[in-house]
């Protein structure tokens, strides 16, 4: 424990200094101006958008150099965007002459800036009408040399003229087997002067490359040509490239996807090209270009003379790899120049914390003194925790430390066994979905328990709920619940006591199922009580009734009238057979079945409608069987038992509907499918949905039958575990007789 303590507050003390470390070297710094003087202006004028990589990094260079001087500028910022539009280079960009005419007309920039090629042509053009006299810093400006700037004056600026020869050095020294150059350019003016740079360079080695310029600038021509070169080619990249259509592409899209296409490194000449996918080399580098540029500017607006400041003719570039590339194609950066800029490669510990580790020192001695004090207080607090832990991790039952955001932040060993968890697996995991689901059984919504004890807890002191194992077994829990406030007294997190209940939750389950059980059967035995007294007794007296009249009509010898007696006597012993037949295959239920299988519904519903065709056909109903009826696990015969039953018992019911139609599907309801036989027949008001599952229950006593139909039916479906309801708007609106049943998943293979 006084390990880890020592090791916590060493790393918090080299935390508290690397974070004023970073603090300082990334602050902006503080700009004392006097507010009386009214600031210099700088115009900053770019060719291409705000968004390109390229002028985006000169345009942070420039500011920069602008907040290192520690003064206050006005800094305005316009941008040509002539790589996407380049229309207006046709007549000189009219349009932002007259705008930059009109926005500084009355307020002229002391110093402009201009980067790239179409600004600084611009700028030439217009300068006497947009700043008058006003010094010009260009940067960016492609192969600008002395002689070109002859005769202009009021200048300065940074050349950028690329590498070449350094690159076709570096290709030779990190890879000596080079023996051919294919160099990607383009068509435009730039691209005509880098291919002349590049011969240039070439003729100053010893032993030139073989070289082929690809000009065209399709980048899927591109990549196709790529795709063909071999490991003794190298690949360098000057040009930007376009799409089918002629759109330019960006520089990181094109890139990316010639490097995707190449199997040999691509070296590049400008930083824009670099983290798409190219290897590097010594590359015209956009931010040095805007630095030196703005500290050009910084000392024209600080008023020094422009002929005391000299134009930076050595272009300042920088040679920049990406390491991920580098290791792609197992080339070694020991062979690479030591002032090399690195992408993607993680520094080593030393060279990123050298400030850290130079401090360490210092701080050491401190931490001696602050050991001092703390080996007392720890050694106090080990018999205080170890006292605490033999009570905790011994105690018998579960104890559970969880925070406000109901994340557990303890739990103990006999809680670890409990719940079938690790400490790493369980700490910092929600309580729900790992010890808590998200509903009871019953239904009851844990999530929301959860969340009001959190914001509660007085009202839950003692709560009962269910829990669940890893396993996925759900148990009954019986808690004490206690609130752990901070130092601020709010709420904090909950302290719980848990004890395992569910063997009396089981009990007390078990003992509410018979009990509901006891009184069902006793209801059940009062109905079959007036059944045996009433329902059996009244074919009884129809037969006994109808003896005295068969009696006196063959006295008189009225042979039709005794037959007609004889039909009626016939049809009570046929209905009295009925009822005790129903009876007795109701108390076969639950004492005489067959092995559970995989049962069709759809398939059972074509043999019951096919036991029926004899009632369909006089009813002239419809039947429709939905073809994604669900496959359960049952009692076949019984099943079917159900499935003729509701068929028979809608057909019976359909009343006077003149398009009788039965339709047997199924609907997904809060996870579980429910089944239902629906036809649009006399309908049930909702009085009577639970009376007519009653043992000899008819609602309309005329229409033929027993009464036992639907008793049966229920019994049957809460047997496999299942249950049954009616659904109806009432008279004349049809029912539905919906039903769940075991999925198919549960029977045996």
């Amino acid at each position: 424990m006084r390990t880890l303590l020592l090791l916590l507050l060493f790393w918090l003390l080299c935390g508290l200094m690397t974070a004023e470390t970073g603090h300082s070297a990334h602050a902006p710094p503080t700009v004392l101006s006097d507010s009386l003087i009214p600031p210099k202006r700088l115009l900053i004028l770019h060719s291409y958008h705000q968004g390109l990589n390229w002028t985006d990094a000169i345009q942070a260079g420039i500011l920069e150099s602008l907040a290192a001087g520690g003064q206050r500028y006005e800094v305005y910022t316009e941008y040509l965007d002539s790589l996407r539009f380049p229309q207006p280079l046709q007549n000189g960009f009219a349009n932002m002459r007259i705008h930059l005419q009109d926005k500084y007309g009355n307020r002229q920039p002391d110093v402009v800036l201009v980067s790239d090629n179409n600004a600084y042509d611009f700028i030439l053009a217009n300068r006497d009408r947009i700043a008058p006299g006003k010094p010009l810093v260009f940067c960016g400006v492609n192969n600008l040399k002395p002689q070109d700037v002859a005769g202009l004056s009021n200048l300065t600026g940074v050349s950028e003229i690329p590498s070449f020869l350094e690159i076709l050095q570096l290709i030779r020294q990190l890879q000596p087997n080079i023996v051919k150059l294919l160099v990607i350019s383009d068509n435009s003016v730039t691209g005509q002067a880098n291919r002349d740079l590049i011969s240039e360079a070439l003729q100053q080695m010893r032993e030139p490359f073989a070289t082929e310029y690809w000009t065209d600038g399709r980048i899927d021509q591109g990549e196709e040509l790529l795709r063909h070169q071999t490991p003794d080619t190298a690949v360098l990249l000057v040009g930007r490239q376009t799409d089918a259509a002629g759109n330019i592409l960006q520089t990181d899209t094109a890139g990316a996807r010639l490097a995707l296409a190449s199997p040999v490194p691509l070296y590049i000449s400008h930083d824009f090209w670099i983290g798409s996918g190219p290897l590097g080399g010594k590359v015209v580098y956009g931010k040095a270009q805007g630095l030196l540029a703005g500290k050009l500017a910084a000392r024209l607006l600080e008023g020094e003379p422009i002929e005391k400041i000299q134009t930076v003719w050595e272009s300042p570039n920088q040679y920049l790899f990406d390491y991920k590339v580098l290791q792609r194609f197992g080339l070694e950066d020991a062979n690479l120049p030591a002032d090399s800029i690195f992408l993607n490669r993680q520094p080593g510990f030393f060279e990123a914390h050298r400030s850290l580790v130079l401090g360490t020192g210092a701080v050491i001695l401190i931490l001696f003194g602050v050991v001092l004090i703390l080996s007392i207080n720890i050694r106090k607090r080990k018999d205080t925790e170890q006292k605490y832990r033999d009570l905790v991790e011994n105690a018998n039952s579960i104890i559970l430390k969880w925070d406000r955001n109901g994340r557990v932040i303890f739990l103990n060993e006999y809680g670890l066994r409990f719940f079938g968890y690790t400490e790493q697996e369980i700490i910092g995991q929600p309580v729900i979905g790992t010890i808590v689901p998200p509903f009871e059984e019953t239904g009851r919504d844990l999530v929301a328990v959860i969340n009001d004890i959190v914001k509660h807890p007085d009202d839950y002191a003692n709560n009962v709920n269910q829990n669940w194992r890893k396993n996925g077994e759900r148990v009954w829990i019986a808690w004490t619940n206690r609130t752990i406030l901070d130092k601020l007294g709010n709420i904090s997190g909950v302290f719980s006591v848990g004890t395992d209940i569910t063997a009396r939750k089981e009990a007390e389950a078990e003992r509410e199922r018979l009990i509901v059980e006891l009184e069902a059967k006793n209801a059940e035995l009062e109905r079959f009580t007036y059944t045996v007294s009433h329902d059996l007794k009244s074919p009884l007296i129809t037969i006994k009734g109808f003896l005295g009249v068969l009696e006196q009509d063959l006295a008189g010898e009225d042979k039709e009238q005794a037959l007609r007696d004889m039909a009626r006597i016939n049809g009570a012993a046929d209905k009295m057979k009925n009822l005790l037949d129903d009876l007795l295959e109701l108390s076969r239920i639950g004492r005489i079945c067959n092995p559970p299988v995989r049962v069709s519904l759809a398939q059972l519903a074509h043999e019951a409608a096919e036991l029926l065709t004899g009632r369909f056909q006089q009813r002239a109903a419809r039947l429709m069987v939905a073809d994604d009826l669900p496959t359960v696990c049952g009692d076949r015969p019984r099943l079917l038992e159900v499935m003729q039953n509701l068929l028979d018992n809608a057909v019976k019911y359909l009343g006077e509907q003149p398009a009788p139609l039965i339709t047997v599907s199924s609907r997904q309801e809060q996870g579980q499918i429910v089944c239902y036989v629906q036809d649009n027949g006399m309908g049930i008001k909702p009085s009577y949905h639970d009376k007519v599952f009653g043992l000899f229950e008819q609602l309309d006593p005329r229409i033929e039958g027993t009464g036992v139909g639907l008793a049966l039916v229920k019994r049957i479906i809460e047997f496999h575990g299942g249950r049954i309801w009616v659904e109806s708007a009432g008279q004349g609106q049809g029912s539905a007789f919906c039903f769940t049943l075991p999925p198919a998943h549960a029977a045996p293979e």
